[in-house]
């Protein structure tokens, strides 16, 4: 969502690859060092005596690892793919 309105506001003022570049550049920033910090917060839960919570950590770790690729990766693409027609 972040990314995706930050590209529209973006586009109304420049061209779709520097739209694309500034939403990176500042939206993209922020969401991959939130992503990374909730990574490591769940990633903590390795060390639990618990299997199923150690692998709860493991799961949503990797589910949120997933999610900043997409954020800064997929849907820069798409966004870029959309404009264009």
């Amino acid at each position: 969502i972040h990314i995706i309105e930050r590209y529209r506001a973006e586009r109304k003022k420049s061209k779709p690859k520097t739209a694309i570049n500034r939403t990176i550049r500042n939206t993209g920033a922020a969401l991959f060092i939130s992503g990374l910090s909730t990574v490591c917060g769940f990633i903590v839960l390795i060390i639990s005596p618990i299997p199923p919570i150690q692998l709860f950590g493991i799961l949503t770790a990797m589910t949120i690892i997933y999610s900043i690729i997409l954020d800064t990766v997929v849907i820069p693409i798409l966004l870029l793919r959309i404009d264009e027609k």
